[in-house]
């Protein structure tokens, strides 16, 4: 076995309540501006899963203009 084959792939990915915490704001409030379509980056949904990509989140916060 390679190391590459055995290394565990990168979090691309943070959950929805993690994003919230890191922007400061609780997961009630997260979930209720993902509902309205109004989080600051966007919702990734994969089944019952909400997801916000780590990329997106961290230009966001190093105020780099939206591409999404």
């Amino acid at each position: 076995m390679t190391a590459e084959s055995t290394a565990k792939p990168e979090q691309r990915t943070v959950s929805l309540p993690y994003a919230g915490r890191v922007l400061g704001i609780g997961k009630s409030t997260a979930y209720e501006l993902a509902a309205r379509g109004e989080f600051p980056v966007r919702v990734l949904q994969l089944g019952r899963k909400k997801l916000v990509s780590r990329a997106e989140l961290d230009s966001y916060l190093n105020g780099e203009p939206n591409n999404a």
